[in-house]
């Protein structure tokens, strides 16, 4: 073979003999190695002029490398003088002169290694950025999902509030407070047990009328449904919003009377109306349906502890809003509710009256009888009034034997027929006291609000009237007119 061939290669290229002696290297050889040429050729060996990693042994013989010949392999390798890289290394088996040599043709990829090392390590930094990327994505959509389920939980908190901000009674809230966790939570229906304050004694209302799947009962199914609810355990219910995904025999029974859809799960919570009183509210869900998550759990103890607030802040409105002897509004809750069917009247140019009762001879009752007799004859007005008067009505306690009744949407005609029932009712009427008949009757004057006019105005122009039919003989009704 002629060796001239491979002097204008640019990779290294090494003829070795037998023995191990390198008896041929090319340009490239010296240009990539930095050895002498002359020091080298015929003198030394390939492990002379360099040390690879790993080992290559071009001494001793070739059969032994006859797995590696004419695969390119990598390795590292150094110089004495201190040359060092990498190179990609085949090697083969030739004839040469009736001679056995071996050919190394070694190329240089110290620059491909370093470029590739690069790319490694930038592909490596670009993947580490990606993932803490990634992660900040993973970790912004998890606090998106955790502001949003909050954002949820305080619209529903908001939204309950507001359903519950005018209702003054703790029954209308805790009605407002099935309505919404049923309609919220996509339960079928629910019941409201009462519970006195031993457990003992319990009472059963549905949900504003939800029967739970059935239009009616008959009365032999009330019977049973009271019949099974006695058996129940209620002890053993805890008082926070409690999930049941299996029932025990009695619920099943229980709910079979009142659901026509089979019923395999149930949530209940207790809710405090006072310090005395407190109701179990059962939620039903039909067979097959998925129960309420853990999150939904947590929102509707927070509904249900908003709504005991809600219920204790009632009974507070209504204490301060109503005269303690009669039950009726006081008179600061007249006059808050004098303004708003003023408002109404004048935004909807719609008429609206007021009448004022006065007890004939009230003082008359207390001289003869003593106060608690009078204290007796104004409570019987009191329910007078709240047996005759209509459920759009506001009957008030104005002071002393006064008493003020709200006439919305009624003109002054319309006015004297509600005064004139209700006097009629309480003429007709006697009152039992201690074993003695009263005879109880009232002078009544009835104003309508005009455009304009002042709260004081109406009123004192109802009482003209009224002091008219006093004149005019007691048990009376009289208008004003301008």
């Amino acid at each position: 073979m002629n060796t001239e061939v491979f002097d204008h290669f640019l990779d290294a290229v090494f003829l070795i003999s037998s023995n191990g002696v390198i008896i041929y290297c090319n340009q490239g050889a010296v240009a990539l190695f930095q050895f002498s040429l002359k020091r080298t050729v015929g003198k030394s060996s390939l492990e002379n002029i360099m040390q690879l990693t790993p080992s290559f042994e071009s001494q001793g013989g070739m059969d032994h490398k006859a797995s590696d010949e004419g695969l390119y392999r990598e390795y590292e390798f150094k110089t004495p003088s201190g040359v060092s890289g990498a190179v990609n290394l085949v090697w083969s088996k030739i004839q040469m002169n009736g001679e056995e040599r071996m050919l190394v043709i070694m190329r240089d990829v110290s620059i491909e290694k370093l470029l590739h090392s690069k790319y490694n390590t930038e592909r490596r930094e670009k993947s580490k950025l990606l993932e803490q990327d990634l992660e900040r994505r993973v970790q912004l959509q998890i606090i998106n999902s955790e502001y949003d389920r909050k954002l949820f939980h305080m619209n529903c908190l908001v939204e309950f509030g507001q359903r519950t901000r005018s209702l003054t009674n703790g029954s209308q809230v805790l009605n407002e407070l099935g309505q919404y966790v049923v309609s919220r939570f996509q339960f079928m229906g629910g019941l409201i047990i009462h519970l006195d304050a031993s457990s003992v004694g319990m009472s059963l209302q549905f949900i504003s009328s939800i029967h739970i799947g059935r239009t009616h009962f008959n009365f032999q199914d009330w019977n049973s449904i009271l019949k099974k609810l006695t058996v129940l355990d209620m002890k053993s219910l805890p008082e926070e919003v409690h999930y049941r995904d299996t029932l025990n025999d009695d619920w099943k029974e229980f709910l079979a009377c009142c659901v026509d859809v089979p019923q395999d799960s149930m949530m209940s919570m207790r809710v405090k109306l006072s310090e005395k009183s407190q109701v179990m509210m059962v939620f039903t869900l039909p067979s097959g349906q998925k129960g309420p998550t853990a999150d939904d759990m947590n929102l509707i103890e927070a509904l249900k502890q908003q709504a005991e607030v809600a219920i204790e802040n009632t009974e507070l409105k209504y204490l301060s809003m109503t005269d303690e002897m009669t039950g009726l509004f006081n008179k600061r809750y007249m006059k808050m509710a004098m303004f708003s069917e003023m408002k109404k009247a004048l935004d909807d140019a719609k008429a609206f009256s007021i009448m004022i009762a006065d007890v004939d001879h009230f003082k008359k009752f207390n001289d003869t009888h003593g106060h608690l007799a009078g204290d007796f004859v104004l409570k019987s007005v009191a329910e007078v009034l709240r047996a005759s008067c209509r459920l759009t009505d506001i009957c008030c306690r104005y002071g002393g034997e006064e008493f003020v009744v709200i006439l919305p949407l009624t003109p002054l005609e319309g006015g004297l027929l509600v005064a004139e029932r209700v006097r009629q009712f309480l003429a007709d009427r006697t009152f039992d006291y201690e074993g003695k008949t009263l005879n109880v009757t009232a002078s009544f004057g009835v104003a309508q609000w005009s455009d304009g006019e002042e709260m004081e105005d109406l009123i004192a122009h109802a009482d003209e009237a009224l002091y008219t039919a006093k004149r005019n003989g007691r048990n009376k009704v009289e208008t004003y007119r301008k």
